[in-house]
């Protein structure tokens, strides 16, 4: 995904266009959002789960200071990357993602195509079914 850049919450800066050939899951969420904290482990076991396939899991803290994001990333045991948007300028980027639906995620080809979306909480077997069927195509 082009143009879907910037500092993550651990200080080096991200580009999504690197990971091309990848299927990325993007996933929009907050340390007060009720539901992203539900989805939370599912997303950081399927990560963990897919990680040796080749799949990438970045995540976008939304609407907080990087310390709040930081301090639940921490609890969480989430170890993959999570991109800073305290004012929304990525989320903006991403025109199929409602911009006041959190959680949601996104599943981006190898192209670098959105394939698919989840607006609302996970299911990680539906994910990890939608993944596939991503990676195949």
């Amino acid at each position: 995904m082009n143009g879907l850049a910037g500092p993550t919450l651990t200080g080096p800066r991200l580009d999504l266009g690197n990971w091309r050939g990848h299927v990325v899951v993007v996933n929009v969420w907050a340390s007060w959002c009720k539901q992203c904290r539900a989805e939370s482990p599912s997303l950081a076991a399927l990560a963990a789960r897919l990680r040796p396939k080749g799949v990438r899991f970045v995540g976008i803290d939304e609407q907080e200071i990087a310390r709040q994001g930081r301090a639940y990333v921490a609890r969480s045991g989430t170890d993959y990357p999570n991109l800073i948007d305290a004012y929304g300028d990525l989320l903006r980027k991403l025109p199929m993602l409602p911009p006041d639906a959190m959680p949601s995620t996104l599943v981006i080809d190898p192209q670098g195509r959105a394939a698919a979306r989840v607006v609302g909480v996970i299911n990680p077997r539906r994910l990890a079914r939608v993944i596939r069927r991503v990676a195949r195509s």
